[in-house]
């Protein structure tokens, strides 16, 4: 029981340090992206966006005003012109081209647009974050900013693995595997997010990993951040010697963002603990389900058993005994 305790112990301790890794690595992505300069260049403009449209060296023909909710601009000579949903280069190539085709400047004129004032932009985060709601972000700003300006996922019940990103204007559902940038580093699905967008972390439902088949103590097993294989079989009080076939383990997996949907695929468990082969100690995910099968080996303390049984029997048959009374 000490020993028990003492494990236990060494785990939560290693939980809470896995949790501040976390929050003190999303913590430092953000710093770097609020401290990267920004690039008009990927901007899409849109309404209530204050630009500054400056054509030639016509300084009487400068306007800067904002965008109108069509997505449109009034310029002097050529009128409204829409610049909604376009870059910055591409707005000044639409406007010189209006210019030009309606007979006022030569191709040699040059249009320049700078954003004096952007729109504000809000996301949404819900679900199981610390502090749901709406949030302002700055054009540029990327998936990580929202969630730490929501105070982060919640780690005790929040799936970080199945979390979305709900574009606004498609509803197309981007996966976002949280897990995989915060504690691995991967930001290849730090998205640049839009306004309007959602980012919905749902409830962690799979929380635990279930062991079935021949061990001695089949059941659930609370799952944490980096449980292998050895550590559910040990969970599950080991091997039955002589029983369990540790080399054909079954495990089904839920499959990511398809409920219903499992993988199934098979384990060799021994040549882990034979040959120190990592690759057969496999680490699971939450919601796992593992089936230790019976061996094909004879189960020798059940043949002893048996055995000890018909002797007796063989015994009291030749003394020609008679357990049951004559009437």
């Amino acid at each position: 029981m000490d020993a028990l305790v003492s494990v236990l112990g060494v785990r939560s301790v290693w939980l809470v340090l896995a949790r501040v890794v976390c929050v003190v690595w999303a913590c430092c992505v953000c710093v770097v992206l609020w401290c990267q300069p920004y690039e008009d260049e990927e901007y899409r403009l849109g309404p209530n966006d204050v630009i500054t449209v400056r054509v030639g060296s016509e300084s009487d023909l400068t306007t800067q005003a904002p965008i109108l909710y069509d997505g449109t601009i009034s310029l002097p000579l050529i009128g409204a012109v829409k610049v909604g949903g376009l870059t910055v280069s591409e707005a000044e190539r639409e406007i010189k081209r209006l210019y030009v085709d309606g007979g006022y400047f030569t191709d040699l004129l040059v249009v320049t647009v700078n954003i004096f004032q952007y729109r504000p932009l809000r996301v949404n985060v819900v679900g199981f974050v610390t502090n749901p709601g709406q949030y302002s972000i700055r054009p540029g700003d990327r998936v990580l900013v929202a969630l730490t300006l929501a105070g982060g996922a919640n780690n005790s019940v929040g799936d970080l693995r199945r979390a979305v990103l709900i574009r606004k204007g498609s509803g197309e559902q981007i996966p976002l595997d949280l897990y995989a940038m915060l504690v691995k580093g991967d930001l290849s699905q730090n998205y640049r997010l839009e306004d309007g967008d959602v980012i919905s972390v749902p409830q962690q439902l799979n929380d635990a990993v279930i062991v079935t088949g021949a061990v001695p103590q089949p059941g659930r097993i609370a799952y944490r951040d980096g449980l292998r294989l050895s550590d559910a079989i040990a969970a599950a009080g080991g091997m039955i010697p002589n029983v369990s076939m540790l080399s054909k383990i079954q495990v089904q997996r839920p499959v990511r963002n398809r409920p219903g949907q499992y993988e199934r695929f098979e384990v060799n468990y021994v040549l882990f603990t034979a040959k120190n082969d990592w690759t057969q100690n496999i680490e699971l995910r939450a919601g796992d389900i593992l089936y230790v099968p019976t061996t094909k080996t004879p189960d020798f303390n059940r043949i002893n058993v048996l055995a000890n049984i018909l002797f007796t029997l063989n015994a009291l048959t030749a003394r020609n005994f008679n357990i049951f009374p004559r009437f």
